[in-house]
C-alpha cells in the first residue's frame, strides 16, 4: 500500500470504486435485480467486494496519518 497511495492513477482508481459502489448500491433496489437470485447474489458479491478494497485503503491511509 505504502508504493500504491501516493500513485495519482491509484487514487483515481479509488475514486471510480467508489463511485461503483455507489452505482451497485442503486442496482441492488431495481426490480431487475431483485426479480432474479443469482443477478441479486452476483450484485451482493460485487458489493462486498468494492467495499473490503475500499475500507483496506482507508484503513491504511488512517494508520498513517495517526
Amino acid at each position: 500500500m505504502a508504493q500504491l497511495i501516493p500513485n495519482p492513477n491509484f487514487q483515481e482508481f479509488i475514486s471510480v470504486l467508489r463511485e461503483q459502489r455507489e452505482a451497485v448500491v442503486r442496482d441492488l433496489s431495481t426490480e431487475g435485480t431483485l426479480v432474479n437470485e443469482r443477478v441479486l447474489l452476483a450484485t451482493l458479491g460485487e458489493l462486498r467486494a468494492m467495499e473490503n478494497i475500499i475500507a483496506v485503503y482507508d484503513d491504511y491511509k488512517r494508520r498513517e496519518a495517526i
